[in-house]
């Protein structure tokens, strides 16, 4: 991963390896737990401030974790949205790619989800 930019408190955005000239693109927003903002919440709330999704696919629904995959403009844009749950912290990973560079960049983004580790 090689990380960009961090334009913002609470952020990151990086590059997976190019394809094709092509960079698949993440972005990871995490934000600390108040005492009134569920896990839900938040997922909803981030879901609001995202561009519109088509094709929605529910990948992962559990307690601590949603996972889903999902399109974007007429299906050129392949993306996959994880949100966590941590003790102190609700977090946001989005992957973004093309048809032709999502399934050469899915494993490194899925390995990058397996060592995050929430706090």
């Amino acid at each position: 991963l090689n990380i960009c930019s961090i334009p913002y408190a609470k952020t990151m955005f990086g590059t997976f390896p190019e394809k094709d000239n092509i960079y698949n693109a993440v972005g990871i927003v995490w934000e600390y737990k108040n005492g009134s903002k569920t896990f839900d919440d938040f997922v909803s709330d981030r879901r609001k401030r995202g561009k519109k999704k088509e094709n929605v696919v529910v990948l992962q629904d559990d307690a601590k974790i949603k996972r889903e995959y999902y399109t974007r403009n007429n299906s050129f844009f392949h993306c996959q949205g994880v949100y966590l749950e941590g003790e102190n912290a609700f977090c946001m990973v989005n992957f973004t790619a093309t048809e032709t560079t999502y399934e050469f960049n899915i494993e490194r983004f899925n390995e990058l989800i397996s060592r995050i580790r929430m706090k």
